[in-house]
């Protein structure tokens, strides 16, 4: 995550803060899979920066201070804003080492999936599921899976007071 900016610098050009680059090459540094804006309510400026895919299989292991400027010239090149470059705060989390959600903060489901949605959620018999993946906001993310059990357990406590 690239935080903790001055301003919002993206935005002062007209860019959404929004990048999906798919090969690594489009880059001269090629360490930025798919960035975000993540300014703040608040107004705090910052970005949230995924490197995955090829990306992250060739930067997973490299130091952190050579991958950490290598997002930020990619960031700097992509919006040409050299001010990138600079963050009052920047931090890194690499999902892959992450214990108990199998290396991918978001999930990826095949083309159609979708269409059996209410399936994902659906109980058998008296068992509810709750997954990231069956919320109805921020599917693929804690905040996704936090607000399916919110479901479950709300559809498991009105089964015990009928």
């Amino acid at each position: 995550m690239c935080r903790g900016l001055e301003t919002a610098y993206w935005r002062e050009r007209g860019y959404s803060g929004e990048i999906v680059t798919t090969d690594p090459k489009e880059t001269a540094q090629g360490a930025i899979s798919i960035v975000y804006d993540a300014t703040s309510e608040q107004g705090h400026p910052a970005l949230v920066v995924f490197i995955g895919g090829d990306q992250a299989t060739a930067w997973g292991d490299k130091p952190p201070e050579e991958r950490r400027q290598a997002v930020l010239d990619s960031l700097s090149e992509i919006m040409e804003i050299q001010e990138l470059k600079h963050p009052i705060d920047y931090r890194e989390k690499d999902w892959a080492k992450e214990k108990y959600n199998g290396g991918c903060p978001t999930d990826v489901v095949n083309t159609g999936v979708m269409k059996y949605y209410n399936e994902l959620k659906a109980p058998l018999g008296r068992v509810e599921f709750a997954g990231t993946e069956s919320s109805s906001v921020w599917s693929g993310y804690l905040s996704g899976a936090v607000n399916a059990g919110k479901r479950a357990a709300n559809k498991v406590i009105e089964k015990l007071n009928k």
